[in-house]
């Protein structure tokens, strides 16, 4: 974060982020409400569908693809498209569609006490600071570990079976992750006129699959679980 440059420029790929997710967003639950889908399942395509792997998949495709120069867009797009969205609206629809009925009202607290929120307010506050050398080593190393950590807790849960009723939220969620999500994209860029490099980062990361910390975020809230009428979407998604 304190190596962002914010100006006009830095719009650009943080409009485009919310429009995609929104457009998702609204796709999924329209499908929902046609399909008649639980509330759990709901809730996790919510969560998986809108909310692609922008940073850990994103970030390193990006630069192998387009170079180093596509970073820091690629950074504009995760922290305050996608990441904003799973800390504020992620948390949300998390709470709200979860089996549970005691807590689904208090979402506002889940949003404040989310840590990666915490951190990214912390982070705005600490940008006009200079970081002493050895914490600007030892932060990229523990940032490091977040991959396998994730990785495991989704992989534990993973099952290597799928019955046929789960076919259909499923197929429908990876067509509009995968395929509908870069169209949308695409047309947007072009009704704009967007070009060049800043044009191949918008419409690669829409492009990527699901969120980590979105999966976990929806398996944290029991959102559909295995021994639920569906399995964890969050897991088959990912």
């Amino acid at each position: 974060m304190p190596k962002l440059t914010l100006n006009h420029e830095a719009l650009l790929p943080i409009a485009l982020a919310w429009s995609v997710m929104l457009f998702t967003a609204a796709l999924v639950f329209l499908t929902s409400r046609l399909c008649r889908w639980s509330k759990g399942v709901t809730g996790i395509l919510m969560l998986t569908v809108p909310l692609g792997n922008t940073s850990f998949v994103g970030i390193p495709l990006l630069q192998a693809f387009l170079g180093s120069e596509a970073l820091p867009y690629a950074i504009l797009y995760d922290q305050f498209g996608t990441f904003l969205a799973l800390n504020t609206v992620g948390v949300a629809i998390a709470s709200i569609t979860q089996p549970t009925t005691n807590t689904k009202h208090r979402y506002g607290t889940y949003i404040i006490s989310f840590p990666p929120f915490i951190t990214l307010l912390i982070a705005f506050c600490c940008r006009w600071l200079e970081y002493p050398e050895w914490l600007n080593e030892v932060l990229p190393r523990m940032a490091q570990t977040l991959v396998p950590v994730d990785m495991v807790a989704v992989g534990l849960q993973w099952r290597l079976r799928l019955d046929r009723k789960h076919l259909q939220p499923l197929t429908i969620g990876l067509v509009y992750l995968l395929l509908l999500s870069p169209l949308f994209t695409w047309a947007l860029l072009k009704m704009l006129t967007v070009e060049g490099l800043v044009a191949k980062v918008i419409i690669l990361e829409p492009a990527m699959p699901s969120m980590i910390s979105a999966g976990v975020l929806a398996t944290s809230h029991h959102l559909a679980p295995p021994n639920s009428p569906h399995p964890s979407w969050a897991t088959v998604l990912q």
